[in-house]
């Protein structure tokens, strides 16, 4: 047994430098984040579901939007933001869309599939050719308003490299600054109205009066307008009213697996 003389000062131990810990504690979360995109990388890892495209009129569904869910329960906006952190990001977003591409032969050949996609991926175009397959179904890439792009002439050349049957969408429109230089600059085929300007719109006249200035933007442009987050009938009504060619939301479908799909095995 080892004794210490009373008064005896013992010497102190030197605390780690902050930035130590600080690199650390970021290595550690660092490992942690990659670990948890190969969970997902890996097989049976994540699924692909659909979500109606609806023409408001007649009701036929025009086309579909793909979606990811994680078997870890993880939000997908979080679980790309973190994988691009780690440098991930890409090769997860070319998991998911090879997962959709291949689930989406299940649904009819004359919808649309549309695809969520970085400004990255689509730089990347003779990667996404290989991803995308050639085939002859017409696919939309949606931008996210909330994606930086430092070279919009880059990414028209990129997505018009990829051929006729491939357009782009640019989503939540009206969320912000940002998707209105999105929208001119990129001069896209669809836009995707953010579902804060879409909801409480039967009885908002601020929102169905900006709604139908951008249907008449629309109109003069050439491109068409999906309304998102359709979910009271109210809402539907208002917007065929004013006219909107394309709806998506709870309303009009929930998202689900593509029946015939290996995920719906």
């Amino acid at each position: 047994m080892t004794t210490v003389a009373s008064g005896t000062m013992l010497p102190k131990r030197k605390a780690a430098p902050a930035g130590s810990v600080r690199a650390t504690t970021g290595r550690t979360r660092g490992h942690l984040i990659r670990e948890r995109v190969r969970v997902a990388l890996a097989e049976g890892g994540m699924g692909p579901v659909f979500q109606r495209v609806v023409a408001l009129h007649s009701g036929r569904t025009a086309g579909y939007e793909a979606l990811t869910t994680f078997t870890s329960g993880m939000r997908p906006d979080r679980m790309f933001g973190e994988a691009h952190t780690v440098g991930l990001g890409l090769d997860l977003e070319a998991a998911c869309l090879t997962a959709a591409l291949h689930a989406a032969k299940a649904l009819p050949k004359d919808a649309w599939v549309s695809l969520n996609v970085s400004p990255d991926l689509i730089l990347q175009s003779d990667r996404l050719v290989g991803l995308l397959g050639g085939g002859s179904r017409r696919i939309v890439l949606e931008i996210t308003e909330h994606a930086k792009i430092h070279d919009y002439e880059a990414v028209r050349r990129a997505v018009a490299r990829l051929g006729p049957a491939i357009s782009l969408a640019v989503d939540d429109a009206g969320a912000g600054f940002a998707s209105l230089r999105h929208i001119i600059e990129l001069r896209p085929r669809f836009l995707k109205l953010d579902m804060s300007l879409v909801q409480h719109v039967e009885r908002d006249v601020n929102r169905r009066a900006m709604i139908a200035a951008m249907r008449q933007f629309s109109a003069r442009t050439g491109c068409e307008i999906i309304a998102e987050g359709i979910e009271e009938p109210g809402d539907l009504a208002a917007l065929r009213e004013i006219g909107l060619p394309f709806g998506q939301g709870f309303l009009l479908g929930r998202p689900a697996v593509a029946i015939g799909s290996p995920a719906a095995a």
